[in-house]
């Protein structure tokens, strides 16, 4: 599987031949859909092997993913002047960051986590706090969230999942529990603070988020901008 697949574009070309919208499940719908070969293949490995490598958590993982076409993160820069401060700190290509979307990029950081994930719930975690740690930065999310203007997107993030995974629970699914919420929760809300919790997976989704910046500011310098000639500062 290559390191970096630009999804959300694999996932509108699905999107335009279906011509509808994505908001039932991705495996079911995508199996039996006549896309050109290698980009099915490509999408499929990617959502495959994000829901392989988490089976305790198969219902959730796949809501998320869908909630992220239904916020329309494939038209959502994945990065914001007003909220990557840290970024800029760590990138001296930052500005290339702007071509990389938000499905795209939360995906990548799920990848990118489970490369350091054990099998079990500790991947299943790892991979929602990936796919949630930058909801803050939908501007559908920013509507649900009360107060949001005041609020960092790593807050807004971990306001809206605590909030939507309590109802996924209260509403039958077994695999949210409460310890499960707290601990994403805790994980998410203290992402980009000075002060860090004792938390492993905290410390995976930081690793995983800087490797996927680095894997995008690559992508871009080599296929979008080739000609984009500084190096990342890691």
């Amino acid at each position: 599987m290559n390191k970096f697949i630009d999804i959300a574009n694999i996932y509108n070309l699905f999107l335009k031949l279906e011509e509808r919208r994505a908001l039932s499940p991705i495996i079911e719908d995508v199996v039996d859909v006549p896309l050109i070969e290698n980009e099915k293949e490509e999408l499929l490995d990617v959502v495959q092997y994000i829901i392989k490598r988490t089976p305790s958590f198969k219902k959730t993982i796949k809501n998320i993913l869908n909630l992220m076409i239904e916020y329309d993160f494939a038209n959502t820069p994945s990065v914001d002047k007003n909220y990557d401060i840290y970024l800029k700190k760590t990138f001296s290509n930052y500005d290339l960051l702007y071509e990389i979307d938000l499905f795209t990029h939360s995906t990548n950081v799920a990848y990118e986590t489970l490369k350091l994930s054990k099998q079990g719930n500790t991947a299943g975690i790892n991979v929602m706090c990936a796919l949630l740690h930058d909801f803050g930065k939908s501007l559908a999310v920013k509507r649900l969230v009360h107060n949001s203007a005041k609020m960092s997107h790593e807050k807004i993030s971990a306001k809206f999942l605590q909030d939507y995974l309590s109802s996924e629970a209260l509403n039958g699914n077994r695999e949210i529990t409460k310890d499960v919420v707290d601990t994403v929760y805790q994980t998410i809300n203290v992402q980009h603070s000075p002060v860090k919790i004792k938390n492993d997976f905290l410390k995976d989704l930081i690793l995983a988020d800087k490797n996927a910046r680095t894997q995008e500011i690559i992508y871009v310098k080599k296929y979008i901008k080739p000609g984009s000639s500084k190096e990342e500062e890691l």
